[in-house]
C-alpha cells in the first residue's frame, strides 16, 4: 500500500500590497485553496500601499541584507530538524541586492536539494519595468538555480534575445531559441500569455530533450494585476505535492482563467445592482 509523501516546506519570496492582490497574497490564496496541508512561509520583498504602477504608492523595500537575515532565521531551525524549505517560489524582486541575497542562499551548503520555481518579474507588453541591473542579476544569478522558469512573452524574449519586443509580433520565430534555452540551461521553461488566433491565450512548456507541450485557454476580457503571481502559486502547489510539472502547469492554465471569469461576473453583477438602484 503506497503512502502519500510528507508535506513539503514551501518558501515564497514576493511582493505584498495593502490595496490589491498581488505577490504573496495570491500565492497564499493558491495554497489555502489547493494545498492547505503544505507549510508555506513567506518573505515580502516590498510592502507597499498599492502595486508599483500606482502614481501615489508608498511603502518599504526590504534591503538585501535583511532578506539574507530573514532567510537565515526562517530556515535555520527547520534545517536542524530536517524540515527545511525544499521548494522556493520567487516572484517580484525589486533590487539586485535582493537577488544577490537569494542567490547566495540557494548556493549555500545543502541547498542543491531545493527546487526553485522562478517567476522572473521583469516586464510586460514589450518592455522591462524593473531596473536593468535587477533584470540582469535575475538572469545571471537566479536562472541557473531554477528548476522551473515562468516568464511571460516579454520576459522570455528578453532572457533569450536581449530584446523584450522579440516575441510580440512573431512568437513562432522565437520558439526554436526558447527550446535551445531550456536545453542549454537545464530548466523547464513555461512561457505564459502567448497571443493566439480566435481570441485565445497560449502557454508553452519546453523541457530539456523533450517535446514542447502546448496549453491554451480563452482570453478573459478583464484586466487584473497579479495573474502571473497566481499562476506561479498554483504551479507551486502541484510541485509541493510532487506532481509532474506538466500536471501542475495544466492546472494553473485552467484555474487562473476560472478565477478571472468569476471576478468579471462579480463585477458585472455589482454594476447591474448599482444601475438598478440608480433607475429606481
Amino acid at each position: 500500500m503506497s503512502t502519500a509523501p510528507p508535506p513539503r516546506v514551501v518558501l515564497s519570496i514576493a511582493s505584498r500590497v495593502s490595496n490589491g492582490a498581488v505577490g504573496n497574497s495570491l500565492v497564499e490564496a493558491a495554497f489555502l485553496r489547493l494545498a492547505p496541508e503544505q507549510t508555506l512561509l513567506t518573505i515580502d520583498t516590498v510592502n507597499w500601499t498599492a502595486p508599483g504602477n500606482h502614481p501615489r504608492r508608498t511603502g518599504i523595500e526590504l534591503p538585501g541584507d535583511e532578506l539574507a537575515r530573514q532567510l537565515a532565521v526562517l530556515t535555520d531551525a527547520r534545517d536542524r530538524l530536517g524540515g527545511g524549505a525544499s521548494l522556493v517560489v520567487a516572484g517580484y524582486l525589486r533590487t539586485s541586492d535582493q537577488v544577490g541575497a537569494l542567490a547566495a542562499f540557494l548556493a549555500g551548503p545543502g541547498r542543491s536539494r531545493v527546487d526553485l520555481v522562478l517567476d522572473p518579474v521583469l516586464g510586460d507588453q514589450g518592455r522591462l519595468y524593473i531596473p536593468q541591473s535587477t533584470a540582469e542579476a535575475i538572469r545571471d544569478r537566479l536562472v541557473p538555480h531554477a528548476r522551473v522558469l515562468l516568464p511571460n512573452v516579454t520576459e522570455a524574449a528578453w532572457l533569450v534575445t536581449g530584446d523584450p519586443k522579440a516575441g510580440e509580433t512573431d512568437f513562432a520565430a522565437l520558439e526554436p531559441r526558447l527550446k535551445r534555452y531550456a536545453e542549454s540551461h537545464g530548466v523547464v521553461l513555461v512561457v505564459k500569455s502567448i497571443p493566439l488566433p480566435d481570441d485565445r491565450i497560449g502557454v508553452r512548456l519546453y523541457r530539456p530533450a523533450d517535446r514542447t507541450i502546448a496549453f491554451e485557454h480563452p482570453r478573459v476580457p478583464i484586466e487584473y494585476m497579479g495573474t502571473g503571481d497566481l499562476f506561479a502559486g498554483v504551479v507551486a502547489t502541484g510541485l509541493a505535492r510532487n506532481e509532474p510539472v506538466e500536471t501542475a502547469v495544466r492546472r494553473a492554465t485552467e484555474f487562473v482563467p476560472q478565477v478571472l471569469m468569476r471576478e468579471m461576473r462579480a463585477a458585472i453583477g455589482l454594476r447591474a445592482q448599482i444601475h438598478a438602484v440608480e433607475l429606481s
